[in-house]
C-alpha cells in the first residue's frame, strides 16, 4: 500500500497542469487508489484526538518528494513540481541508435524512432503498429513533444511516415490519444486527433475504427469538470485503428472473445427467442430461435474496459526507484497492450512500438509469441523496462548500460 500511495501521489502532480492544492492532492490520491479517507479517521495519542491517518501518510509521502527536491511549496497548502525530475533524464543524442537488450522474439533499442526507419536498420514487413502518443499539453511531460496542435500533429507525422511505409499487407496501427488537452485558458479542446486523423489518411491509411480505452483513471480534467464544474468527467481515452489495406486486415475478433454472462446462456438454454418480430420500418428482424445455440463467447463492444492498475507496471515503478532513476509518468496497462495484440495480429507477427517507454508492448508481444522491436529515446525509461524480461532468456548490452556513453550533448 505504501508503494502504491508514493506513486499516487507523485502522478497527482505529474499529471497536474498546475499547481496542487492539499485538498486537491487528498482528494484525487483517494480516488486514484480507490479509497474512502472518513474511513482513516482515528483516534490517537494521549489526547486521543481524531486524525486522518490516510491524510497523515499522504504528507509523509510529500515530504519525501520535498526532500528529493522534486517538488516545491507555492503558498500555504499548495506544492508543484520542480522541474529538477527534466534534468536528471537522458536522452539519446541525435542520430545515434544503440541496441538496449534482446530476447527470442525481440529488441529494444535505445534511439528516435526516426532514426531508425529512416537508416533502413528495419527490413521486415510490420504487421502492427501499437503505441501511445505524447499528449500536446500545454505543460509537456519529461519526454517532451510541441503543445501546439498543428506542430503536434508535424511532429507525430514525422515519426509515423517512415513506418507507414514498411507495414505489411492488412497491417494495423493502433494508437492510444490522450483527449484532455485545452486551448490555453480555454474550456475548449484541441483538435489534433481530427488533424492527426486526416494526415494519417492523407499519408495512405484508412481509418476502421475509433475504439475508447475506459478505466478507473484519476477524474479529469479536473479544472473544467472539478473545480469549475462545466465539463463533464473523461471516461475515456481514443485510441485510432488504421490499417493501409481494410480488405486484408490481420484482425480476428474470435481472439478476444469475452465469457457470457449467466443470463444470457440462460436465454439460450430457454431455445433463444421464441417468437418472430421486426421493428416497424424493417430495419430490426428477429426469427424463432435466434440466439439459441451458444457461441464461443462474447464479442467484445468498441468500448474496451481495463483497469489502469497494473501490477507489471508497479513493478517498474519500484524498479525504477531501487536504481534511482525517474520513472515515466504515463505507462499504460500490460493488460490494454495484451488486448491489442491478440485483436490485430497473429501468432508470429511482428509488433512494433516506436515510442515504447517502458517496454510493455514488448513485454506482451513476447508473452503473446509475437516478434517485435521496442523503440524509446530516453535512457532512463527503457532501462527500467529490464525488469519486465527477468524471467526470460534475454540479453542486456554493456554498452547500454552507461549512459554517459550516449547521452545527449
Amino acid at each position: 500500500m505504501q508503494l502504491e500511495l508514493f506513486e499516487a501521489v507523485r502522478e497527482v502532480y505529474e499529471e497536474s497542469k498546475s499547481n496542487v492544492s492539499q485538498g486537491q492532492l487528498y482528494s484525487e490520491v483517494a480516488r486514484k487508489l480507490g479509497v474512502n479517507p472518513n474511513d482513516h479517521v482515528k483516534k490517537v495519542g494521549k489526547s486521543q484526538a481524531s486524525h486522518n491517518l490516510f491524510h497523515r501518510k499522504i504528507r509523509w509521502c510529500q515530504m519525501a518528494l520535498k526532500q528529493q527536491k522534486l517538488i516545491e511549496n507555492v503558498s500555504k497548502g499548495t506544492w508543484r513540481l520542480t522541474g529538477k525530475e527534466k534534468e536528471k533524464i537522458t536522452v539519446i543524442e541525435q542520430g545515434k541508435s544503440i541496441l538496449a537488450m534482446s530476447t527470442k522474439l525481440g529488441i529494444a533499442i535505445c534511439a528516435k524512432a526516426e532514426t531508425v526507419f529512416n537508416e533502413g536498420i528495419i527490413k521486415e514487413d510490420i504487421n502492427l503498429v501499437l503505441t501511445s502518443l505524447p499528449y500536446p499539453l500545454q505543460n509537456p511531460r519529461l519526454y517532451g513533444g510541441p503543445s501546439d496542435e498543428k506542430q503536434w500533429v508535424d511532429f507525430i507525422m514525422t515519426v509515423l511516415e517512415p513506418i507507414i511505409k514498411r507495414l505489411g499487407e492488412g497491417a494495423s496501427m493502433l494508437l492510444n490519444i490522450g483527449q484532455d488537452c485545452f486551448l490555453e485558458g480555454l474550456c475548449a479542446k484541441k483538435l489534433h486527433i481530427e488533424r492527426l486523423t486526416i494526415a494519417l489518411v492523407d499519408a495512405g491509411l484508412f481509418l476502421v475504427d475509433r475504439i475508447a480505452w475506459a478505466s478507473n483513471k484519476i477524474p479529469s480534467p479536473y479544472f473544467y469538470a472539478c473545480k469549475i464544474k462545466k465539463l463533464l468527467l473523461a471516461g475515456y481515452e481514443p485510441c485510432l485503428w488504421l490499417t493501409n489495406n481494410p480488405k486484408a486486415l490481420r484482425s480476428d475478433n474470435q481472439r478476444v472473445l469475452l465469457p457470457h454472462s449467466e443470463k444470457h446462456k440462460k436465454y439460450v438454454a430457454r431455445g433463444g427467442v421464441k417468437k418472430a418480430s421486426h421493428s416497424g420500418d424493417g430495419a430490426h428482424i428477429k426469427s424463432q430461435g435466434d440466439f439459441g445455440t451458444l457461441s464461443k463467447g462474447k464479442i467484445p463492444t468498441n468500448v474496451v474496459y481495463i483497469p489502469n492498475k497494473c501490477k507489471d507496471n508497479e513493478m517498474v515503478n519500484a524498479y525504477a526507484d531501487a536504481l534511482g532513476i525517474v520513472r515515466h509518468g504515463a505507462k499504460f496497462p500490460t493488460n490494454l497492450a495484451r488486448f491489442f495484440i491478440k485483436l490485430l495480429s497473429r501468432e508470429g507477427d511482428f509488433v512494433v512500438d516506436p515510442m515504447a517507454g517502458t517496454l510493455n508492448v514488448g513485454h506482451a508481444a513476447e508473452e503473446l509469441n509475437r516478434k517485435w522491436v521496442n523503440i524509446d529515446m530516453v535512457w532512463d525509461y527503457v532501462r527500467q523496462g529490464f525488469i519486465r524480461f527477468e524471467k526470460y532468456d534475454a540479453y542486456y548490452n554493456p554498452a547500454f548500460l552507461n549512459p554517459p556513453l550516449i547521452r545527449a550533448a
